[in-house]
């Protein structure tokens, strides 16, 4: 929509600079040079229409270029997409879960993958399997859990996070607490216990 209006504001400034050509024409030729097809078959006659003729010319190819950019991105995101949904609406088959179990050990290779894969294996797996996540942006993730990870146990849990020296105990004991406030939170009314009974003084 802003290409076309540039192009219709475009006709009415040829028409001020040159009051021979007729608006139609001044039309006709901004479409022409904004497609770079320039049949050079409408003159133009006057100094300004001609300074303007060529600040349009670089207008138009600048937004020509980006009107293309713009259909090939919409085209693959759409071919993206449909290649997605037909991987989605796939069956599970022997063929997918073996190369599932190639992408953990891939990701994993201390891990032994010989009884298959987890439940979080295999989501992560196959959003490799859709490119929506490559390997490379997960390996850092999965090293950072390494780190902190320091009893080597496959499980990360705040008793963890102190040894890193990323914070103290005390801030561990404020996110317990907000654990448990958040538990709360969530808990239904009925479930709660009941709060002790307290008068006040007159």
């Amino acid at each position: 929509m802003l290409r076309f209006s540039f192009q219709l504001l475009a006709a009415e400034i040829f028409v001020a600079l040159q009051p021979d050509l007729p608006y139609g024409l001044a039309w006709y030729h901004c479409m022409v040079t904004a497609t770079t097809v320039g049949y050079g078959d409408v003159g133009l006659t006057t100094q300004g229409a001609r300074l303007w003729a060529a600040f349009h010319i670089l207008v138009s190819v600048v937004l020509l270029a980006e009107l293309i950019g713009t259909i090939d991105t919409l085209r693959k995101e759409r071919a993206d997409t449909l290649h997605r949904v037909a991987q989605l609406q796939k069956r599970v088959s022997a063929d997918l879960v073996a190369r599932l179990i190639a992408r953990a050990a891939e990701l994993r290779p201390s891990v032994s993958h010989g009884n298959g894969i987890t439940e979080l294996e295999f989501v992560l797996c196959n959003l490799i399997e859709l490119e929506i996540v490559s390997i490379a942006r997960a390996r850092p993730f999965i090293t950072q859990f390494r780190e902190l990870d320091k009893d080597n146990s496959g499980v990360l849990n705040l008793d963890d996070i102190p040894a890193s020296g990323l914070i103290n105990r005390s801030k561990t004991k404020h996110l317990q607490g907000a654990r448990s406030l958040a538990k709360v939170a969530v808990e239904p009314v009925h479930m709660r216990s009941p709060a002790p009974y307290s008068t006040v003084a007159p």
